[in-house]
């Protein structure tokens, strides 16, 4: 099937992004949005996702979304990655009655974080607590709230230090303050995009993808919106 096979998560991710990235890299019409530039130049990596929960006192939660990594961060050849699906699931215990979709850009800020994902293809996320934006970034529009998020490897429990987390939801829920997610990488659509034997320390260093994915309109176009100032 090829590159299609990742159509849905490369069209979400592009959405999201619209209403999470620097204006002038949206279009002229754009209206302003919270998530600021720098962190996009300061990141390992980038985790673009939507989230669907369902609540009664105990809430369950479920989405899907790419993670994508910043090759050869620090130099003149510094780049993207091809994408890795994942897939998304977890818990908020004392979570109200309702639905909400909610849209997620995260960020990893440690090569530590990077690089337990590619070895055991999981990361496990805490929100620990929230917060607002930068000062310098007050705007009306787009991501509506900023995270701190307990990052730690997937299935062996060892803390990664946080990423910063960008939110934005709709819906009537009254969610916990604590929730914790258990992000996955999805093997069938990661091979049916990159080939059989793809994995997802091949695609995030560069070695599998990169020619399908900057080749594909949509994923050229989640590119353009991570643009941001190189030193």
């Amino acid at each position: 099937m090829g590159f299609d096979a990742l159509k849905k998560e490369v069209s979400q991710a592009y959405v999201v992004l619209t209403h999470g990235v620097p204006a002038e890299h949206v279009g002229g019409n754009a209206k302003p949005v919270k998530v600021p530039e720098k962190y996009f130049h300061d990141c390992y990596g980038v985790v673009i996702f939507v989230e669907h929960e369902l609540a009664l006192v105990v809430g369950a939660a479920y989405g899907s979304g790419l993670i994508i990594k910043k090759i050869n961060k620090g130099t003149p050849q510094e780049s993207w990655s091809a994408p890795v699906p994942f897939t998304i699931t977890g818990a908020k215990v004392g979570a109200s009655a309702g639905y909400a979709k909610s849209e997620f850009i995260l960020f990893l800020t440690t090569p530590e974080q990077m690089a337990s994902f590619e070895k055991h293809a999981q990361l496990d996320l805490t929100a620990s607590a929230t917060g607002t934006a930068d000062a310098d970034a007050q705007f009306t529009d787009g991501m509506a709230g900023r995270m701190d998020v307990e990052i730690a490897a997937g299935g062996v429990g060892e803390s990664l230090k946080k990423g910063v987390l960008f939110g934005n939801s709709s819906g009537a829920m009254i969610s916990a303050a604590v929730g914790t997610s258990v992000l996955v990488r999805d093997h069938e659509k990661t091979e049916r995009a990159y080939g059989k034997g793809a994995t997802a320390e091949k695609i995030l260093n560069g070695e599998v993808g990169l020619d399908v994915a900057y080749a594909d309109p949509t994923m050229a176009a989640v590119y353009n919106q991570m643009v941001y100032k190189k030193d």
